[in-house]
């Protein structure tokens, strides 16, 4: 049975859905509770219109404004509040919501107290400094959120029960729970549909220590595991982290791939260096997507990107370029060294996506750096490159 949430004089059970004061009870529907309890677990936070549609709608309606803007109506109803002069709920055109009331803060009782010294890390709960960061997530608002781990058993699922809420039907209802016991962490798996896994491993964990550092992947989030006393550097170093990679595969962004590649011309123009490029486009990585789900088409790249990050040298940088392309940076490398990379791929990826699923069509163009070339440039002959090599592929599956 879930405690009840007071702010500003009201009671909520979010098991009954019952909203209390003074005496009078107030029985919300499902849609305006669900709103209500987004908007008190995040006070002062902004909850984004895509998030709260994403937590009613999961499977997408025609006309999901006309049902959140008819779901919050019948909420600031309940509350007795006017739109115009928010007590509670103050609204952000075009952003979303934000709560301005006062939570009340849940003191623990001593038996509480008591159990977490028993069953707990052996340190007051107040001294815990571990917490999840979102890493990846299909929602772009919900990337760096932090949840503190401050409990004994912190569960993560789809359902409005768990202490981590992830509204999305690759998330089972009670997915899997973090454990403190003695002073190590572990994540146990609730029998959930899709797996809980660790970092890029490809099999699921069911009971697993959680290292400092380590990625935690829930159904279509990815968080990073983050503890100790400089909790505020690490969070800053992982946000950091965060710009300069693609949140899907791992490799390089966009963005940063256009700084490394620019860096790499300069320096390859003033000492007389070869540099080479190699553009990959990975043809089916959208039926992937469509006919087998969002989990398994996000699988089926980040299994391409880590096969071919193996295969690569150190000096070698792998990025993601566009939606079904990658280009891989080499330093210090002659056109047909590049291209002998290329002739590897098709080998390198057999049985390399996820089994019952077709198999990727990979091509590949290459292009070395020339006297007076820029980053557009590069750009530019690589597309053509590939273009041609996907011709002939097309050409050579019709014949």
């Amino acid at each position: 049975m879930s405690r009840p949430i007071r702010f500003d004089g009201w009671s909520l059970d979010p098991d009954s859905g019952e909203l209390t004061r003074d005496g009078e009870k107030i029985r919300l529907q499902d849609q305006p509770l669900q709103i209500l309890q987004a908007l008190l677990a995040s006070p002062g936070r902004v909850v984004t219109r895509e998030e709260l549609v994403s937590r009613l709608w999961p499977r997408g309606i025609v006309d999901f404004e006309t049902g959140l803007n008819t779901a919050m109506r019948r909420l600031r109803s309940a509350l007795r509040e006017d739109a115009d002069a928010p007590r509670y709920i103050e609204t952000l055109p075009r952003r979303g919501y934000r709560f301005i009331g006062t939570v009340d803060e849940a003191k623990p009782s001593a038996d509480h107290e008591l159990q977490t010294q028993l069953l707990g890390s052996g340190e007051p709960l107040s001294q815990r400094t571990d917490c999840l960061v979102i890493v990846h997530s299909p929602l772009p608002a919900e990337v760096g959120r932090r949840y503190l781990l401050v409990k004994d058993v912190t569960t993560i699922g789809r359902g409005l029960e768990n202490d981590i809420v992830l509204a999305s039907q690759s998330v089972s209802r009670r997915h899997t729970r973090i454990e403190f016991r003695s002073r190590e962490v572990f994540v146990v798996d609730a029998a959930s549909t899709n797996g809980t896994f660790i970092n890029d491993d490809s099999k699921p964990v069911r009971d697993g220590k959680l290292q400092p550092g380590n990625v935690l992947r829930v159904g279509d989030r990815s968080f990073a595991y983050l503890c100790g006393p400089d909790l505020e550097a690490q969070h800053q170093d992982v946000m950091a982290r965060i710009a300069m990679t693609d949140s899907t595969t791992g490799a390089a962004s966009r963005k940063h791939l256009d700084t490394l590649l620019s860096d790499e011309i300069q320096r390859a123009q003033r000492h007389g260096r070869p540099l080479s490029l190699l553009m990959i486009g990975v043809d089916h990585a959208r039926e992937h997507h469509s006919g087998f789900g969002e989990l398994i088409g996000d699988a089926t790249l980040r299994t391409f990107a880590t096969t071919l990050h193996k295969r690569l040298r150190p000096q070698d940088r792998l990025g993601r370029y566009g939606d079904r392309e990658f280009c891989v940076l080499m330093p210090e490398t002659t056109l047909p060294g590049a291209l002998k990379i290329a002739e590897e791929l098709p080998a390198l990826m057999a049985g390399g996506t996820a089994s019952g699923t077709p198999p990727l069509t990979i091509a590949a163009g290459a292009v070395a750096l020339e006297d007076n070339m820029q980053l557009a440039d590069l750009y530019r002959v690589a597309e053509q490159s590939l273009d041609r090599s996907r011709r002939r592929s097309e050409s050579g599956s019709e014949s």
